[in-house]
């Protein structure tokens, strides 16, 4: 008998990243979410699609700690939202439908700044901006988008797909190991 040995994954790798049950938000006598359950699983994108006013917006903003719901629970990570928010600042992206990104920037500057703004240690957010680059095949647009080319005119600005691809790059905050989106 061939004994067959299974890998065992630890039971916090086999939870969602997001959990959300019963999620709930009025404004006054509106109700604009009502009740949602779901389970994101980990290292997934993950966005909402509906037409305006189905309460997209406002899903996302209770699942990443933004909006306190009026009932439900949420659980990020193992953490309770939104009242561990704070720490989960940085491992959480959000993208929303006018999210763009500084045109006076280049997509590199724009990915550097991002990580820099969330506090990464510039070797890790350099590290970091490499793979989101790969990941989302800018590189072409990044090689483009050298600082000299800017001075005296601006850089070509990056349009459609490019211009899709840096942002959701930038969402993810160049540093992210997981991260959400909204898509129009």
């Amino acid at each position: 008998m061939n004994a067959v040995s299974q890998a065992i994954v630890p039971a916090s790798e086999m939870e969602p990243a997001i959990r959300a049950r019963g999620l709930t938000r009025r404004f006054g006598h509106v109700t604009a979410v009502d009740g949602i359950d779901l389970d994101i699983p980990r290292a997934r994108i993950y966005g909402f699609l509906g037409p305006n006013g189905s309460g997209k917006s406002t899903s996302i903003r209770m699942l990443c700690g933004l909006l306190r719901p009026s009932a439900g629970t949420v659980n990020v990570l193992g953490h309770e939202m939104p009242r561990d928010a704070e720490p989960l600042r940085t491992r959480l992206g959000y993208m929303t439908q006018k999210f763009s990104l500084w045109d006076d920037l280049t997509v590199s500057e724009n990915l550097q700044f991002m990580g820099q703004v969330f506090g990464l240690p510039a070797q890790r957010r350099r590290a970091r901006v490499a793979v989101v680059v790969e990941e989302f095949d800018l590189a072409s647009l990044f090689k483009q988008r050298r600082y000299a080319e800017r001075w005296p005119a601006p850089a070509p600005r990056a349009r459609g797909s490019d211009a899709a691809r840096a942002r959701t790059a930038a969402a993810r905050r160049a540093h992210q190991r997981g991260g959400s989106a909204e898509s129009p």
